[in-house]
């Protein structure tokens, strides 16, 4: 899900919204990253074959729940794409299309004091 993650580097929007920063991560932030604004991503496989399913599930995170909406938005425009028009490829990988799903939400973290928004995804490659 590398090529997901380039796709979004490259868009100068949402790398704003992001402070300038590469701030999307696999799993978690790397702990010597001072980013106050970030992306988490995971993805799990649901189907598998010569065309695979993959439920990718993103979580913003920062202080700041104005710009959240502002990132999850640009998220959903970037990435919602039932129709398969948009073309997300690298030399490795195709994504036939990607889709928004129900869920997600958002919480605030009372511990670290951030709030999460998150924002699933379907997409197959």
């Amino acid at each position: 899900m590398k090529i997901i993650r380039n796709y979004l580097l490259n868009d100068l929007q949402l790398k704003t919204l992001l402070d300038n920063q590469n701030a999307i991560y696999l799993v978690e932030k790397p702990k010597e990253m001072e980013n106050n604004t970030y992306i988490i991503y995971f993805y799990k496989t649901l189907t598998g074959g010569f065309i695979k399913d993959y439920q990718v599930e993103f979580r913003l995170i920062s202080k700041d729940l104005s710009k959240l909406i502002a990132i999850q938005s640009r998220l959903i425009n970037l990435l919602d794409d039932p129709r398969g028009k948009k073309i997300i490829k690298d030399t490795e990988t195709v994504i036939r299309s990607t889709k928004l799903l129900n869920g997600g939400g958002m919480v605030k973290n009372e511990s670290t004091g951030n709030y999460e928004v998150v924002v699933y995804f379907l997409c197959q490659i």
